[in-house]
C-alpha cells in the first residue's frame, strides 16, 4: 500500500513529506491549486477527477494567474528584466548546480511590485519559519475565533485594513498556487527549444515532430534546502527547475 493510499495532511509536528510524484507515477494533483487529490476523490470511477474541491472547481485562471506563470518561468529561466536583478539567486548556487532558486516571497514582491525581502539560506532557516498552515489561507475563521483574540476593531479605518490583508492574503495565495501548478505540471517547452543545466534554454537537437504533446519543464518545491511535496510546504519555501 502507498503512501497515498491512505494519506493525510501532515501535522506542525511532522516532518513535510518527500514529492509524492516521486514515489507515484499515477498521483493526480489538482489543475487548479496543484495539491494532491485525496485518494478517496482520485479514485471514483466513470469521472475524470481534475479538483480537489469545488471551490477549485469553479475557479478559474484570471490574467494575473496567467502573469504569475509567466513571472515564475522568467525567473527560473534567468531572463533580462523579469525582476531576477532583484534577487541573489548567485549566492544559491552549489557546485556543478547553477539553477536558479526562487522564493514565493520574490515572486510575489516582483508580481505586485513590493520590495524584495532579504532571505536567508536554509541553513540560516528554523523550523519555526515553516510552522504555518499550508491550507490556512483558504480557511474561513470567525471573527474573534483565531487563538481566542476579540474580532476586529471597527474604528475609522478598519474595514479598509481588512480588505487590505485579504487581498494580499489572496495575492500570496495566488503566488503559491502558481508555484505548485508549476511543480506538478511544468511549462510547456517550445518543441525546438530544450533546457540546459542553467535553467535557459537552447536549440533541441530533435524537433520532437512524432510526439503528441509539447514536452513540459517542470519544478520542484524546497524547504530548508530539501525537496518536499508541494501541496504541504509551509513558509516562504522555494521553487526551481527539476534536474
Amino acid at each position: 500500500m502507498s503512501w497515498m493510499d491512505s494519506w493525510s495532511r501532515p501535522n506542525k509536528s511532522s516532518a513535510t513529506p518527500p514529492p509524492l510524484y516521486l514515489t507515484d507515477e499515477n498521483v493526480k494533483y489538482c489543475a487548479a491549486c496543484g495539491r494532491v487529490i485525496g485518494a478517496r476523490k482520485s479514485h471514483k470511477q466513470n469521472e475524470v477527477v481534475k479538483y480537489c474541491s469545488d471551490s477549485c472547481r469553479k475557479r478559474r485562471l484570471k490574467p494575473l494567474d496567467k502573469k504569475i506563470d509567466s513571472t515564475i518561468l522568467a525567473l527560473l529561466s534567468g531572463q533580462e528584466d523579469s525582476g531576477i536583478e532583484k534577487i541573489d539567486v548567485k549566492s544559491r548556487y552549489r557546485k556543478g548546480d547553477r539553477r536558479n532558486m526562487i522564493t514565493c516571497d520574490e515572486i510575489e514582491a516582483i508580481v505586485f511590485d513590493r520590495k524584495v525581502a532579504a532571505v536567508k539560506t536554509p541553513d540560516e532557516q528554523t523550523s519555526d519559519e515553516f510552522e504555518e498552515d499550508p491550507y490556512a489561507s483558504e480557511k474561513e475563521i470567525p471573527a474573534g475565533d483565531l487563538q481566542g483574540k476579540p474580532p476586529n476593531p471597527t474604528g475609522p479605518g478598519s474595514e479598509e485594513k481588512r480588505q487590505e490583508g485579504q487581498k494580499r492574503a489572496e495575492e500570496r495565495e495566488m503566488v503559491r498556487r502558481a508555484a505548485r501548478r508549476a511543480v506538478v505540471f511544468g511549462f510547456p517547452l517550445d518543441e525546438k527549444e530544450e533546457v540546459r543545466k542553467d535553467g535557459k534554454t537552447k536549440p533541441a537537437a530533435d524537433q520532437r515532430a512524432s510526439s503528441d504533446e509539447a514536452p513540459r519543464r517542470k519544478c520542484e518545491a524546497l524547504m530548508n534546502g530539501h525537496v518536499v511535496e508541494p501541496s504541504f510546504a509551509k513558509g516562504n519555501w522555494s521553487i526551481r527547475w527539476r534536474e
